[in-house]
Parts: structure tokens; sequence; C-alpha cells
């Protein structure tokens, strides 16, 4: 029984480590391992979009959503603070935390970064760029100590859980500020993360207007009781995408993150589909 139980361990761990980007590459004859992604972020991330459930579904992967309507990633930095974004049997088993914060401003300036993040003085008013920088960080000790957990799955495990990290754009190219920044932001923690661009590959651009009308062609896919349109550098442009699973821009964000999810962690830590 133990010489089975030893084997069994071995194998295990020869699975996480194929799927480990952050340490050696995909081993396409080893066992899938993937099985979950967390979501955090604001209003276009929420459920009632339906894009980040769709795009698991294509997956065969389990969403975990927890993005809340109106809040800023300097909320999110407060809750991981606090304890309160993930549990221990959550962050111990979900495969790929995706980040849907996307409020235009400079969110990698890195003249305001700490060399030690735990000198950030974590708040809600807290600049953008520490809030991302902490999320990381902290997110990446958090992984990295559950090989010293004897409760987690990743007990013995050197390096622990393997850290994945799915930045996202905004749903299309306006937000300059923040796509230009996010996209640092990814070059910054290439070892860790990945981006899903729905800006380059949503099918439209700031750059074209509708030749019909001359709006702004994102205005089209923002159909909502309320907050539809928003004014930047005094252009008019769609804000929040028509919601719901019947909602063609919902179906687009979907693919693109899907495509952007296999890009990152390749077919084989995915879920055979029938």
């Amino acid at each position: 029984m133990k010489i089975i139980r030893v084997l069994i361990l071995l194998s295990a761990i020869s699975v996480f480590m194929s799927c480990d980007s952050t340490r050696l590459a995909y081993d396409k004859s080893q066992q899938k391992s993937v099985k979950s992604i967390y979501m955090i972020g604001a209003s276009i991330a929420t459920p009632d979009n339906t894009w980040f459930e769709m795009g698991c579904e294509q997956l065969g992967l389990k969403p975990i959503n927890r993005a809340v309507s109106g809040i800023r990633p300097t909320d999110s930095a407060v809750r991981i603070f606090r304890g309160g974004e993930f549990s221990f049997e959550e962050i111990d088993s979900f495969d790929l935390l995706a980040v849907m914060h996307v409020h235009n401003q400079n969110i990698c300036d890195e003249s305001k970064l700490l060399e030690d993040y735990h000198d950030y003085d974590v708040n809600e008013n807290m600049d953008y760029s520490q809030a991302f920088d902490y999320i990381i960080r902290k997110y990446i000790d958090e992984c990295r100590a559950l090989e010293h957990n004897p409760d987690s799955r990743w007990f013995g495990i050197e390096g622990g859980k393997p850290v994945k990290i799915m930045l996202c754009t905004y749903w299309h190219d306006a937000r300059v500020a923040y796509n230009t920044s996010i996209r640092r932001l990814a070059e910054r923690w290439k070892d860790y993360t990945h981006l899903c661009a729905f800006d380059e590959n949503i099918g439209f651009t700031k750059d074209e207007p509708d030749p019909v009308t001359g709006e702004q062609i994102s205005i089209l896919f923002a159909q909502n009781e309320y907050g539809n349109t928003e004014v930047i550098d005094g252009v008019t442009y769609g804000w929040h995408p028509t919601r719901g699973k019947d909602s063609e821009i919902q179906f687009r964000m979907a693919r693109i993150f899907a495509d952007a999810v296999r890009e990152y962690l390749g077919d084989e830590c995915l879920p055979d589909k029938e």
C-alpha cells in the first residue's frame, strides 16, 4: 500500500509540474489539470454580463465570479489585505486568477511603486498602480505559501501553487490610458501573467466610426437600462457592453477570453471536450 501511495503522489506532482508555465514547458503527454478560473473585477465582469461564464463553458472550466459592480482595484486590494477575497479552499483549488478592473487610468506608474509591497498603506483611496502591484505580488506570495501548508493540495511541492494570472484590457480600444498601461503591467509580470486583449480582437475600433451615423460603433454594442455611454476626450463611446447570453458582444468577449486562456495554458492542460 505504501508503494502505491508513493506512486500516486509522484504522479500528481508530475501533473502539476507539467502544467506550470513558471517552472517547466507544458508536456502534452501528461494528464490535464486545470479545472477553474476565479474572476475579480467590477461591472463589466459581473455575472449578468455572461461573457466570463460562457468563456469558461467553452473551455470546460468552472467559473468562480466574484466581480462586484462599482468596486475599484483598490477595493480588491483591501479585500485581499484583510483576507476576505479568497477562502483557503478557493485559493487552494482554482487554477487561474482573472482580473477585470478596467478604470481608464495609468495602472502601471512605476514611480509610485515600492520595493516591498508590505510597505503599502492598503486602503480604498490608494494609488491604482500600487493596488495592482499589491494584488499581484500578494497573490504570488499566497500561492507560494501553500507549499508549507499541510492542509493544501500543494503541500510539499516546490514553489507551491503555480501562479497564473490573466489581465484583461477594456472591452474596446477607447480607454487608451488603461489599455496601454495594462500591457506594460503584463510585460512587467510576464513570468506570471498573460493578457486577454479584448480591444484588439473585438471586431471594431474607435478610429473607424459608423460610416452612416458617424457615431462610435461601440455604442451599438452598449444597450442596457443604464450606463450605456461615456465621454472620453470629448468623444462618446459605448460604456457597458449589452448584457446577457443573447448579446452578440458578450459572445464575442467569451470567445476572445476562451482563446486567450487556451493560448496561455495550452489545450493539453484543459479538460477534454466531448
